[in-house]
């Protein structure tokens, strides 16, 4: 509509023409959650101390710095597929959670060193310290401390789904029902039409083991 038929052209080869509604069709737009978000795991690291002073024997004892990783749990899903008629549409990806939640760790990480080798120079230090005052008794009880009160910071999204996918299609006027269907799994669910329906928005999360939808019809 704006001229720019380069751009069209560009966009048709990676996508294809746009399906144009026929008069008195039903548009139909699906979103779906595919999959379970990353969760985050401690890696636990711990770190030997050796402690030289002049006139004295060598001082070891262990503190330990954690730090936070994602665990990405494999999944059969792959799509989900809507199907009326003789005709299945599958469900496009247009945004991972998986991978944005991976980049926002790794742009995080340099701060997260940061904190943990100030915390861990404290507790180096709070346990040499123990070992003066108490010998051996101390820097055992410094590096049990320091491996009890060391955790990560492991909150994450962990109901979020894995990738959100999304289809848009245009059915003919008395279409009566749906059926929405994750890959893989054979769950499926089936959404209803009235005859008055001009717009079927339908919302849905799938997993390995479930299949959720929820619809909403004017």
């Amino acid at each position: 509509e704006l001229g720019y038929q380069d751009d069209l052209s560009n966009w048709e080869k990676q996508f294809g023409k746009l399906e144009v509604s026929q008069k008195g069709s039903i548009e139909v737009f699906v979103i779906l959650g595919v999959g379970l978000a990353p969760v985050r795991e401690e890696v636990k690291i711990p770190i030997p101390i050796v402690h030289n002073e002049r006139g004295s024997n060598n001082t070891n004892y262990i503190v330990f710095a954690s730090f936070p990783a994602y665990r990405f749990d494999s999944s059969i899903l792959t799509t989900g597929k809507i199907c009326y008629g003789n005709k299945v549409i599958n469900t496009s990806p247009v945004f991972s959670v998986e991978a944005t939640a991976a980049k926002n760790l790794i742009d995080q990480f340099p701060v997260l060193f940061a904190k943990q080798a100030v915390r861990t120079t404290a507790k180096a230090a709070a346990t040499n310290q123990l070992e003066q005052e108490l010998g051996f008794a101390g820097a055992m009880l410094g590096t049990i401390g320091s491996a009890v009160t060391e955790q990560a910071d492991l909150r994450a999204w962990v109901t979020l789904p894995k990738e959100i996918q999304v289809a848009r299609f245009f059915v003919a006027k008395g279409t009566r029902n749906l059926t929405v269907t994750s890959s893989d799994t054979g769950l499926m669910k089936r959404v209803e039409i009235p005859d008055n329906a001009k717009h079927v928005l339908v919302f849905g999360r799938a997993t390995d083991s479930s299949l959720v939808i929820h619809s909403k019809i004017f």
